[in-house]
């Protein structure tokens, strides 16, 4: 903040005039104590080089550059630099009173169509599945849902069959269980039908024997 002190002043002065130099000058006072004091932390932290000694005055005490803090203070806390503050403040909130912040720019790419010769905007697109099989959305298979499929199945497939072996019809399903698998040969070729039987359990799936 530039210091008015020396701003020549005549005698057709306002008071107004002359009361805003006088804030002025109030302000870049504290301003011009606050960078002396800014310097203090770093000269009573580390000791100052002998090159930057001529340049800088050290030959103040630390009892000295205390005072200075306590001198910028009681500066900011007068009656004199608080009324310049706040008046300061009053100016700069009626200056943004005045301003009206638009943006014209933003309304109009709103509002304007793209033409045919603009670009295209770049859509980003889920990228495809590359395998070949269906995607494997059923939901897992449970004991308690094993007859039910295993019915669906039997009914879709009419040349293979599955069947739980069970000496016990009745009895409630639980692993391990035995699964036999039958597939229906063609009799065109002459061949015997398969009949393929694993074990399951709650843990694993038994390696089919083919029997």
């Amino acid at each position: 903040m530039a210091s008015v002190a020396d701003t020549p002043t005549t005698s057709s002065s306002s008071p107004e005039l002359l009361a805003l130099q006088e804030k002025l000058k109030a302000l870049s006072e504290v301003n011009a104590q606050l960078r002396t004091v800014r310097r203090i932390p770093t000269q009573l932290v580390k000791p100052p080089e002998v090159g930057i000694l001529q340049q800088l005055s050290f030959d103040t005490t630390p009892a000295e550059k205390f005072q200075l803090v306590k001198d910028l203070a009681d500066a900011i806390s007068s009656e004199r630099v608080q009324s310049s503050l706040s008046a300061a403040r009053a100016s700069e909130q009626k200056g943004k009173g005045d301003l009206v912040f638009t943006k014209p720019r933003e309304a109009r790419k709103r509002k304007r169509q793209p033409s045919p010769e603009s670009p295209r905007v770049h859509v980003f697109e889920t990228p495809k599945r590359t395998s070949h099989f269906p995607a494997d959305d059923a939901p897992p298979l449970k004991l308690d849902g094993l007859v039910d499929y295993l019915k669906d199945f039997n009914r879709a497939n009419p040349k293979g069959k599955v069947h739980i072996v069970t000496s016990l019809p009745q009895q409630k399903l639980a692993c391990p269980l035995v699964l036999r698998f039958a597939i229906q040969a063609d009799p065109a070729s002459g061949e015997n039908a398969a009949v393929r039987t694993t074990s399951l359990s709650s843990s694993n799936l038994g390696t089919p024997d083919l029997v």
